[in-house]
């Protein structure tokens, strides 16, 4: 029985012996597989990091140019609603001043009208007036048909 556990423990011995080689030439082996599997795996990501870095800066320049193109929009916006707003407010007082010398000339035109009637008036009073009658007397009623218009 002692010589069975023996034999048993050699042979275990020899099986893990056998074992270690079989693992010591495998492994070797299955390092450098995975060794390269590793450094596949890493230049696909490196590719893929690079990748997308080109593409996540290419995105900022858009973005960048997007902003500057939205700056110059709004500049040349402000720029139009200011002009417009001048000119707008150039025209309103152009507006009033031609509103105001409108408002005179109406005046003007109805004071030179006034004078003209009065002129004619006074004219038809004077040539309808007959010989005999003195001068005063035709002054005083011009002046109160003057006052009644008044």
């Amino acid at each position: 029985m002692k010589v069975d556990l023996t034999l048993i423990e050699n042979n275990i011995r020899e099986n893990h012996v056998h074992e270690n080689k079989s693992l010591e030439n495998r492994q070797p082996n299955e390092l450098n597989n995975t060794d390269e599997t590793i450094e596949r795996e890493k230049q696909e990501l490196q590719k893929k990091l690079n990748y997308l870095n080109l593409e996540q800066q290419n995105n900022t320049n858009i973005q960048i140019r997007l902003l500057q193109m939205k700056h110059e929009f709004d500049e040349k916006l402000r720029n139009v609603k200011n002009r417009y707003k001048n000119e707008i407010e150039d025209l309103t007082r152009y507006y009033e001043q031609i509103t105001v010398k409108n408002d005179t000339l109406e005046k003007r035109s109805t004071q030179v009208l006034a004078l003209t009637l009065t002129l004619f008036c006074h004219f038809e009073l004077i040539r309808n007036i007959p010989k005999n009658y003195e001068l005063t007397f035709v002054f005083h009623k011009v002046m109160r048909l003057q006052e009644i218009k008044d």
